[in-house]
């Protein structure tokens, strides 16, 4: 009895930790990249994330890095127009879910040739990381 006491302990611990964390990002005014590509907090992504170093992460989550839309932005560059297609302004969402060019890399590893933000949600970070080096966009950190 002392024994399922604890483990419905444990579990309401556990619950009411993710609420907290889920409302924490539910009320952040900012990260809106990653609110269009993540659904909220998740133990499992969270842990795969954190063991990214840290520039990593912080590229790969918000929509910094090599994207050159970014790059503009910090007046790093002066064109932002993507280095692939040439249409549309180089952001995170462009290359990883509708840049033309990348179609066939994006079915090699998503299996699909045009993908919206939410779907990444069923993707592993890994393949995610994998996609950007396949592409070149992180290949030289």
């Amino acid at each position: 009895l002392v024994e399922f006491q604890l483990v419905r302990l444990d579990l309401k611990i556990k619950k009411w930790l993710f609420d907290k964390f889920q409302e924490y990002w539910d009320n952040q005014p900012a990260l809106r990249q990653s609110k269009r590509f993540l659904e909220g907090f998740c133990s499992t992504r969270t842990r795969e994330l954190l063991l990214l170093p840290k520039r990593k992460f912080i590229y790969r989550t918000r929509g910094h890095g090599k994207f050159r839309y970014h790059l503009k932005k910090m007046k790093v560059i002066q064109e932002d127009d993507c280095r692939f297609c040439g249409v549309e302004p180089e952001t995170a969402e462009h290359i990883l879910c509708d840049c033309g060019k990348l179609q066939w890399k994006r079915f090699s590893t998503f299996r699909n040739y045009y993908l919206d933000p939410p779907d990444f949600r069923g993707y592993s970070v890994k393949s995610l990381i994998e996609f950007l080096n396949v592409i070149g966009i992180f290949d030289d950190e």
